[in-house]
């Protein structure tokens, strides 16, 4: 806003260094506010991988998974990256997409999904879920339902930081 206001009164002799003080500002405060984490990421390299919760919870969950076993972010979905695995459905490769109907109807109508994308991901059984310490992931439209499927089929397995995972009750 300060810059616009500055560049629209640039008729003035001065102010046409008022938008560059400005840029200059922004970026100095910018350094100052993320140099500790800048620095700690350049003495310790290995704080990006090894370190990071989702990098530790991938390394726990693939001596668990077998080559056809399914892993279903809901939220956290960098695991995936992590366990080179891919989203349980193409449509989600953001966890919110499943329940989209902005991209949903247009890919229904087409012909390329089922109108029970979310169903058949339930229905799939995944032997992992990764949600948020809320569990229930904010996208989701039927709360319950979700909450059911979690408390019918899977148990807690694994808890750190932000991130819990639930591992499917095998009967």
């Amino acid at each position: 806003i300060v810059c616009s206001f500055s560049l629209a009164y640039m008729r003035e002799r001065w102010t046409p260094w008022i938008p560059y003080g400005l840029v200059m500002l922004c970026l100095f405060s910018a350094v100052i506010r993320t140099f500790h984490s800048t620095a700690t990421v350049l003495i310790f390299p290995d704080q990006i991988t090894e370190r990071h919760f989702i990098r530790r919870t991938a390394d726990l969950l693939e001596t668990s998974l077998s080559p056809d076993d399914q892993v279903w972010a809901v939220r956290h979905h960098l695991i995936l990256w992590y366990l080179d695995r891919k989203p349980i459905s193409w449509i989600a490769t953001h966890p919110s997409n499943i329940e989209r109907d902005a991209l949903i109807a247009p890919l229904v109508s087409a012909g390329y999904l089922n109108s029970g994308e979310l169903q058949r991901i339930y229905d799939s059984y995944p032997k992992f879920i990764v949600a948020d310490e809320q569990i229930v992931p904010w996208y989701i439209k039927d709360k319950v339902q979700f909450q059911n499927y979690l408390s019918s089929h899977y148990q807690e397995f694994y808890r750190e930081e932000k991130l819990v995972v639930f591992a499917r009750i095998d009967e």
